[in-house]
């Protein structure tokens, strides 16, 4: 049976203290380097303004032209700040709203996190040294990919793992955290590929690029911000979500056209009308799931208790 608000809300409120000692140190290595990849990600951006204002700013550095420092902000942001902190939410749902220990959990997130951190240091590095693919979400160079792969394998399986075979006492925001956790690899691994396949030539780059683009916006750390702010709602509104069935069909929505909204982008240019026409009429949908999960926190927030 999918568990009620009620017991999502006493979840959500308390944390049993064998869950939150083995909990503690997943997350340190979790959103502790994501704070660090923050900063890292604000200065260069920082300096890539000011590039912009005073192009002769640093201009004796090669590796801090602005063509390197402005991609590698951004990459530093979506890889080092946003993933990792999605996956940190995703555990804290697992652990909490599903009441699930970490066995052995721990030493994987722990393997997982430095992995993880040492293929995108490489990969920043290689592209401040110019080894860029230049295709914004799929900047990183080639030979940072294996360390980052491994290292998504080892959390993210752990969690699907947990999830699945819970899926009926799941709550909504667990949903969305398996929509991202799920979508990411899947979706990584595909457009790696294809990159190296010499078929996918010209035109196809771009329809390429924009399908992993808006799919890492919207089915990956989308639905990570959804499962966040679902995983929040108890304790800033005092219930949970309204109208949970409303939310379960959102999720399904979400879930089925977020990964065809990019396409949206392609007009005006040599594609297919079907293509493009996907790409809105997704595009479309994701407002009206988008909707129906506000109605559900607009119910909540005007329930809310005195």
């Amino acid at each position: 049976m999918a568990r009620s608000p009620e017991s999502e809300e006493a979840a959500a409120k308390t944390l049993p203290d064998e869950v939150a000692y083995p909990l503690r140190s997943p997350l340190l290595w979790l959103v502790g380097p994501a704070v660090v990849w923050l900063w890292v990600a604000t200065i260069l951006a920082l300096l890539g303004s000011l590039k912009l204002v005073d192009p002769r700013f640093l201009g004796g550095w090669g590796w801090l032209a602005f063509g390197r420092i402005s991609p590698a902000a951004f990459l530093s942001f979506v890889y080092g700040f946003g993933i990792p902190m999605g996956l940190s939410a995703a555990l804290w749902s697992v652990t909490q709203g599903g009441r699930l220990s970490l066995p052995g959990g721990r030493r994987w997130f722990v393997a997982s996190s430095f992995l993880w951190n040492l293929g995108l240091w490489i990969g920043i590095t290689g592209v401040l040294a110019g080894e860029s693919r230049s295709l914004s979400w799929l900047g990183l160079p080639t030979f940072s990919l294996p360390s980052l792969g491994l290292a998504y394998v080892l959390s993210a399986g752990w969690l699907v793992a947990a999830m699945v075979r819970r899926w009926e006492e799941i709550s909504i925001a667990a949903r969305f955290f398996l929509l991202g956790l799920v979508w990411i690899p899947w979706a990584g691994g595909a457009a790696a590929l294809l990159l190296h396949d010499p078929a996918v030539r010209g035109v196809a780059i771009g329809s390429l690029e924009w399908w992993f683009n808006d799919g890492l916006l919207y089915a990956g750390l989308g639905a990570f911000a959804i499962g966040i702010v679902y995983l929040l709602s108890p304790l800033c509104l005092g219930r949970s979500a309204a109208f949970p069935g409303l939310g379960r069909r959102a999720f399904w929505i979400w879930a089925v056209f977020a990964n065809l909204s990019g396409t949206a982008h392609l007009v005006g240019g040599p594609f297919p009308l079907w293509m493009i026409s996907l790409g809105v009429s997704s595009r479309f949908l994701l407002w009206v799931a988008a909707v129906a999960i506000g109605i559900g926190f607009w119910e909540a927030a005007r329930r809310r208790p005195a």
